[in-house]
């Protein structure tokens, strides 16, 4: 399938007009995907799909770089890469296992520089959420019984060490509703300072932790 996708705007350049062409081959999708957003080129590829008992995704994208709105702290000075790739297999019945690595030009190469990444474009225009340049990331799924499935799911930054963990417990509780309870645990160095003056340590130590619940009804 292929189709294009525009936006207008009050100001034209600050509109969106991308390409998308999607297909698959051999058992895997292929998805690639350009044009303009926020003022900015960036084109890239994805890919899902099953390799004999692996399940395999990610994607690959580059982006316009805007030199006078962010800092190139890595990559080509002209354009900025992001890329993630993650392979899942079932190792027993009702059980999965995943991981996957993550890299981004716009992260930041030392925690203390996490707060200045807020104030850059890339994070503001949402091209970034995560602060750091690399993370690996872990998934474990597992039918608990034929109405309550258990996730877990770790994302490691791997420039500071940190860690924030995601539990999950979701319960059918009918034909079509079911309810979720989710956690998210942080792990870390702690941020150090007082008053205006502080170090940023660790991406996920400085995050509380906390807990919830949503409820679903499909109709």
């Amino acid at each position: 399938e292929a189709e294009i996708i525009g936006v207008g705007a009050k100001e034209w350049g600050k509109g969106a007009l991308l390409g998308r062409l999607r297909s698959s081959f051999k058992g895997v999708d292929l998805e690639f995907v350009g044009g303009r957003f926020r003022e900015r080129y960036f084109g890239g590829f994805g890919w899902e799909g099953g390799l004999r008992s692996f399940g395999i995704w990610g994607e690959a994208a580059l982006f316009e770089r805007k030199k006078d709105r962010e800092e190139v702290r890595g990559g080509w000075s002209d354009a900025a890469f992001s890329g993630v790739a993650g392979i899942d297999y079932s190792i027993a019945d009702n059980t999965i296992i995943g991981g996957a690595l993550m890299y981004q030009d716009f992260g930041v190469r030392d925690p203390e520089d996490l707060h200045s990444l807020q104030n850059e474009a890339p994070y503001s225009e949402g091209w970034v959420f995560l602060g750091s340049c690399a993370y690996g990331v872990i998934t474990f799924h597992r039918q608990l019984h034929p109405l309550v499935n258990g996730d877990i799911a770790g994302l490691i930054n791997l420039v500071d060490n940190s860690t924030l963990w995601q539990p999950r417990i979701t319960v059918s509780t009918g034909d079509n509703t079911d309810i979720a309870f989710y956690g998210w645990i942080g792990a870390g160095k702690k941020t150090e300072g007082e008053g205006l003056t502080f170090k940023t340590r660790s991406e996920f130590g400085m995050l509380p932790d906390g807990g919830g619940f949503y409820a679903r009804w499909f109709f």
